[in-house]
C-alpha cells in the first residue's frame, strides 16, 4: 500500500486521530495536502490545531519515513532549532504523526532575506554534529557518499525507466540520455584522476553533514512575522554536503525556479561554510553535472509502473499522459543545455 490512509474513510482517520490526542475534542478533519510520499490533514480540536501525516511505506522498512522525520525533529529542538514543527505524538500501525500545524503562506516571491535563511538552516542543522555521536546516524535516502554510487545510482534509474513502455521515452534514452551520462561520466573520472582524488571511497564521516534532503521553499513556509518553518525531513540523514547543495540548487520544483543571483547567494554562503573541506570546491565543480542527470531521472519518475499520481479527482489516464509529456520535455531541455556546457561550472568562486 502506497499510502497507508489512501482507503480510510473519514470516520477511521477520526478514531486515529481520537487515540493520539486525549485530552481535546476534535471539532474538525479536513485533508490539507496529498503527495507521493505523504497526506496531510488539519485537525481542530477544542483548543488547538494540529496536523496529521500519514507516510508512504518506506523502502526497507514500513515505518522508516515516519523515524526518519521524528529523529530529525528531535534533534533540531534538542539543538536550539525551533523553525521546524513539533511532534506531539505518533501511530506505527497507521504509519502516521500528530505534529504542529504551521500557520503560514507558500512562498512563491523569494527575496534575498529568504535566500539567507536556506544557507543559514543549512548551516545550522550541519553545526548539530559537533554535539552528537555521527557513528550513531544512519544514511540519508539516496545517500551519494563517493562518485561510483552516485553514477551506480544514476545507471539504476536509467535501467528501470528502460521498462517504460513509452517510445518517446526510450528513443530519448538511448540517443540522448545514456550517450549524455557516459560522456559526462567520463570527463568526471579523468577529472578526479586529475586531481588525485579517489573514485570509491566514501567520504570521510566527519566532512558529511547531516542533510535535511528534498530542501527547498516547497518544504516550506512563512509566518505573518517573516519567519520561515522548514517541514518535510523524511529522508533526513548522513550526506555529502555537495549533494545538499547541488540538489538545492538544481531542484526543478517551481518554488526553486531562482535567479542566478540567488543562487550564486546561496552558493556562496554555503562555499564559505563548508571550504574547511579543502576538496569540497573542486569536488562540487566536478559533480554537478552528474547531479542534475541524476535530477533527470528522478523528474522521469512518472514513467515507472509503480509511479503515484496523486490527484484523486483527475482523470489518471489523462494526468499519467500530461505529467509524462510535461516531464519528459523539461528534461529534453536540461540535457540540451548539458550536453554543451556539463563542464563549466554555473558559480564562481567569490
Amino acid at each position: 500500500m502506497s499510502l497507508v490512509d489512501t482507503n480510510k474513510n473519514d470516520r477511521s482517520i477520526y478514531t486515529i486521530a481520537e487515540g493520539l490526542i486525549n485530552s481535546s475534542k476534535i471539532r474538525a478533519v479536513s485533508l490539507s495536502g496529498s503527495g507521493a510520499n505523504s497526506r496531510i490533514y488539519r485537525l481542530e480540536t477544542s483548543d488547538n490545531v494540529y496536523a496529521l501525516k500519514f507516510y508512504r511505506e518506506g523502502k526497507k522498512h514500513f515505518n522508516d519515513r515516519l523515524k526518519s522525520e521524528q529523529r530529525a525533529l528531535k534533534l533540531f529542538h534538542e539543538n536550539g532549532i525551533f523553525n521546524v514543527p513539533q511532534i506531539y505524538n505518533f501511530d506505527l500501525k497507521n504509519n502516521c504523526v500528530l505534529m504542529e500545524w504551521v500557520n503560514g503562506e507558500i512562498i512563491s516571491n523569494s527575496d534575498s532575506v529568504d535566500i539567507d535563511c536556506l544557507s543559514e538552516f543549512i548551516i545550522s542543522v550541519d553545526r548539530v554534529k559537533n554535539s552528537i555521536n555521527l557513528e550513531s546516524h544512519i544514511e540519508a535516502d539516496g545517500a551519494c557518499l563517493s562518485v561510483s554510487e552516485l553514477m551506480s545510482q544514476i545507471k539504476n534509474r536509467i535501467d528501470k525507466l528502460e521498462s517504460s513502455d513509452s517510445v518517446e521515452l526510450l528513443n530519448f534514452i538511448q540517443h540522448d540520455l545514456s550517450p549524455l551520462f557516459e560522456e559526462v561520466s567520463s570527463w568526471v573520472c579523468d577529472y578526479y584522476t586529475n586531481h588525485s582524488m579517489s573514485l570509491n571511497d566514501n567520504l570521510d564521516i566527519e566532512l558529511q553533514t547531516l542533510s535535511v534532503v528534498d530542501f527547498g521553499f516547497h518544504n516550506a513556509m512563512k509566518k505573518n512575522n517573516g519567519d520561515i518553518i522548514f517541514i518535510d525531513f523524511e529522508f533526513f540523514g548522513l550526506d555529502d554536503p555537495v549533494k545538499l547543495v547541488s540538489d538545492t540548487l538544481l531542484h526543478p520544483h517551481p518554488l526553486m525556479n531562482l535567479s542566478h543571483e540567488f543562487r550564486q547567494n546561496f552558493f556562496d554562503k554555503t562555499l564559505d561554510y563548508f571550504n574547511k573541506d579543502d576538496q569540497y570546491y573542486t569536488r562540487v565543480k566536478a559533480l554537478y553535472p552528474l547531479y542534475a542527470l541524476r535530477w533527470c531521472t528522478i523528474m522521469l519518475n512518472s514513467f515507472l509502473p509503480n509511479y503515484v499520481f496523486v490527484d484523486p479527482n483527475s482523470n489518471q489516464a489523462d494526468l499519467k499522459r500530461i505529467t509524462q509529456d510535461k516531464k519528459l520535455s523539461d528534461v529534453k531541455t536540461i540535457a540540451l543545455s548539458l550536453r554543451s556546457n556539463y563542464n563549466k561550472f554555473p558559480f564562481e568562486e567569490q
